[in-house]
């Protein structure tokens, strides 16, 4: 039986927009490097070009924190959550195209937060906001 989601959860909500897109394959397919994109926003402050570029970045940081990284060890208030915060608030609206789409991920994503997202915008808008990141921006 699907969860219903009754309160709104941060991770929860990131990560299943992260997840509707799958990175992994776009990578392979296009020669997209994460790495590069990355190290671009950390020395330059901008996003790749392409929403597909866009969606893949979020992708992979999302890998970060919630799978090579020990949970809680991970303080949010790092330029990295700055980055996947910012990400979110910019790809949260985009189809995925489907070439890309993750269905499992994508229907958990129309089902527990399309319905409410204007309210999980607005919830990770003002936790971005109130963060006080490390890198000073």
């Amino acid at each position: 039986m699907a969860r219903k989601m009754d309160t709104l959860d941060e991770h929860e909500i990131l990560r299943l927009c992260a997840l509707r897109f799958d990175g992994w394959k776009y990578m392979r397919d296009t020669g997209f490097d994460w790495h590069e994109a990355l190290q671009r926003y950390f020395t330059a402050g901008t996003y790749p070009s392409k929403r597909e570029e866009q969606l893949c970045l979020f992708f992979m940081l999302q890998r970060a924190p919630y799978k090579w990284w020990d949970w809680g060890s991970v303080p949010l208030h790092r330029p990295h959550w700055r980055l996947f915060r910012s990400l979110f608030l910019l790809v949260h609206d985009y189809d995925v195209p489907q070439e890309y789409r993750q269905d499992d991920w994508s229907e958990a994503w129309e089902r527990r937060i399309r319905p409410r997202l204007r309210e999980c915008v607005d919830l990770a808008r003002r936790i971005h906001d109130a963060t006080q990141y490390d890198d000073g921006r």
